[in-house]
Formats: structure tokens, C-alpha cells, sequence
């Protein structure tokens, strides 16, 4: 189901392209997100969609357009440095480029608890105990500023990373 909620999505955003090429940057955004996924899907799932009909996705070009959408977009700016930050740092093994988005999502963004604990653990990788440390306490405060939801699983998480750090 997600496969052709895919397609669609891709469909409507080709044919708003067509019909206003000055959604390009937040268009990117979307079809970013499609061609990096249904390139790096597994093989099991390639062959799904490949007989329901899917198109395909090129890594490369959605690994653009999703720098394109977090440099250039109007509305999807923040959601796609982002995406393309986490992508960076789980599936492509960037710790420092995924470094230098979630820092700068963080200084732009303090009261997101996330941001901060998302830079504090990538300067970790890096071997930037201060700044990880830095990062992990910015993460701890924002955190106790937020609804009970999020403080409930931030701020422990928080905690264990300031933790992680001074015990090294």
C-alpha cells in the first residue's frame, strides 16, 4: 500500500511540476524521498514493485533533490534537511554531513529536543566530546520544556547520552 501511496504522491508532484515549475525546491522534497527509498528498497521489495507497477528511484538524484529542498524550499525547508540528515546518518554512513544539518537544525530550532540530541549524537561519532556534550545538554533542557510525551522519552535519552559522554 505504501508502495502506491508512493506512486501517487510522485504522480501529483510530477504534474504540479508541469503545471508551475516554481515548485521545483519543495517538489524536490517529495520526489527525493521516493527516488532515494525505492533505489535502496530490497531486493525482495524491488521485485513487489516491479509487478505492481512502481517506478524506480535513483539514490543519487534523490540524495539531490533532497539537498536542493533543504537549501531552496519554501514550505519543506526544515522537514527536508531533515529527512536528508537522518538519511545521512543511518543509511549513508555521513556522520559529519549529518553533523553539520542536525547543528544547524538545532541552533535554529532550540526548543526541539530532538535536534539537539540528534547533533549531540553524531559530534559523538565524530569524536567531538565537547561538542556532543554541548549538544546532549542543550538537548536536556529542551526537553524539559516540551509536552509530557516527548519530555518522557527525550529526556531520559538525553540523559543517557550526557551520561555516555562523561563517563568516557
Amino acid at each position: 500500500k505504501a508502495g502506491l501511496e508512493g506512486k501517487q504522491m510522485r504522480t501529483a508532484l510530477l504534474e504540479a511540476l508541469n503545471q508551475d515549475a516554481s515548485l521545483e525546491a519543495d517538489a524536490d522534497a517529495g520526489l527525493g524521498i521516493y527516488n532515494y527509498y525505492a533505489d535502496v528498497l530490497s531486493p525482495v521489495i524491488k521485485l513487489f514493485r516491479f509487478f505492481l507497477l512502481i517506478p524506480g528511484g535513483d539514490r543519487v538524484k534523490g540524495l539531490d533533490q533532497l539537498r536542493t529542498a533543504s537549501e531552496k524550499a519554501t514550505l519543506l525547508v526544515t522537514e527536508s534537511k531533515t529527512e536528508l540528515a537522518r538519511i545521512l546518518s543511518l543509511r549513508e554512513n555521513r556522520p559529519a554531513d549529518a553533523f553539520a544539518l542536525f547543528q544547524r537544525l538545532a541552533d535554529q530550532y532550540s526548543e526541539n529536543a530532538l535536534f539537539s540530541l540528534s547533533a549531540a549524537n553524531q559530534a559523538e561519532r565524530l569524536g567531538k566530546k565537547e561538542a556532543a556534550g554541548d549538544y546532549a545538554r542543550k538537548a536536556m533542557l529542551a526537553a524539559r520544556r516540551m509536552d509530557d510525551v516527548c519530555r518522557a522519552r527525550l529526556e531520559p535519552a538525553s540523559q543517557e547520552a550526557l551520561d555516555r559522554l562523561t563517563a568516557k
